[in-house]
């Protein structure tokens, strides 16, 4: 895991740039068990993000038509009709 102690504007333009579409940005919450085993510590966790997932996506105009795409011949089980 890379850590990247950026802006979250710094970061989205980071996906974009390199051609990338922002599909979810989404900052996980602690376990309910959590609330137990560190009761001083979980509304912090619980109010200020320490980490985000972000989803990206290709666009589907950077990839092309469907049947333009390329496949390969992985552990001698052929392409599907239409690929190659």
């Amino acid at each position: 895991m890379r850590f990247w102690r950026r802006p979250l504007q710094a970061m989205t333009d980071a996906f974009t740039t390199a051609g990338f579409r922002v599909a979810v940005i989404s900052g996980p919450q602690p376990d309910p068990a959590a609330r137990e085993l560190f009761p001083d510590g979980v509304h912090d966790f619980s109010t200020r993000p320490a980490f985000l997932f972000f989803v990206v996506e290709v666009p589907p105009s950077a990839t092309g038509p469907e049947d333009r795409r390329v496949t390969r011949d992985v552990g001698g089980v052929p392409p599907g009709p239409g690929t190659g």
